[in-house]
Formats: C-alpha cells, sequence, structure tokens
C-alpha cells in the first residue's frame, strides 16, 4: 500500500461518517486500550480548546475498545467503529510508511506518537514526573496542567 492509497482509505473511513456542512475532527485511536483512555478522557479538554459548539468529534477506534468511549459520550459527538483486525492493519501499514497525519479538522487524526509530531513525543516520558497522560496533551496540543474527565 502506497502513502495514496493509505489517505483514500483515511477519506473512506471518514466519509461515511462525515456530516455535510459542518466542521469535523475524526480522532483515530488504532492502538491499546490505555491509549484510547487517554485519548478519551482528553476530549473534554480538546473540545474546549479546539473546538467551535456546533464541531462534530468523532471517535474511531476498535470495535473491541467501544465500551471505552462510550464512558465520555458527553464529550464525544459520536463513535464509529472498525473491526480489531482491519484497524490493527491500517496502523501496520502507516507505521511502517511512516504517514504523518497533523491535528486539523477534516482529515483522520492518529493520536499516537508513532504518527504525529516527529515520532519522538513518547521520549517525554523519560522526564521526571512526564507522565503518558501529558505525552497525550502534547500531541492533542493541549495545556499541561489540564485534567482528565
Amino acid at each position: 500500500m502506497d502513502v495514496r492509497d493509505t489517505r483514500n482509505l483515511l477519506s473512506k473511513i471518514c466519509d461515511p461518517v462525515r456530516l455535510a456542512g459542518r466542521r469535523s475532527w475524526f480522532i483515530v485511536q488504532p492502538y491499546s486500550r490505555g491509549d484510547t483512555y487517554l485519548t478519551c478522557a482528553l476530549m473534554e479538554a480538546f473540545r474546549v480548546q479546539h473546538s467551535h459548539v456546533s464541531d462534530d468529534i468523532v471517535l474511531l477506534v476498535k470495535k473491541s475498545h467501544a465500551p471505552i468511549a462510550e464512558m465520555f459520550t458527553k464529550h464525544i459527538s459520536r463513535i464509529a467503529t472498525l473491526e480489531d483486525a482491519q484497524m490493527d492493519q491500517l496502523a501496520a501499514d502507516l507505521m511502517s510508511m511512516g504517514v504523518r497525519t497533523e491535528l486539523v479538522p477534516d482529515e483522520a487524526v492518529f493520536v499516537h506518537p508513532n504518527h504525529m509530531d516527529d515520532g519522538r513525543a513518547d521520549a517525554l516520558t523519560n522526564i521526571s514526573d512526564f507522565s503518558q497522560k501529558n505525552m497525550y496533551q502534547q500531541l492533542l496540543r493541549l495545556p499541561l496542567n489540564g485534567k482528565l474527565s
């Protein structure tokens, strides 16, 4: 799969859940339950920091992670799921090609250090008192003193 194919796949993932005329944030979390939890728990702060009241925040997760996302529906407009195997393959393809996503509306954003920034955000957790939560706050461009929902 080349980068063009991957971008087409990302569009195919987003397009069925896109609402016409609304700005949407497609937050994709293809990794572990812990990554899904941290991403979801920061959606309240994300909404305050980045979105407008009318924005649609769509969380795309593995089907097996839907119960985690459902704990945070107060801060997420909609939850979309993909079969675990499909999400695992997508993540593997993106990683093998080194595809990066940006934190911008109306495009799929893979919130993980492997797919954002320079790929070294996970090294921040080597700093004393810098947690996984802080790393996700950095990836989502949130204040580091914010709280999890």
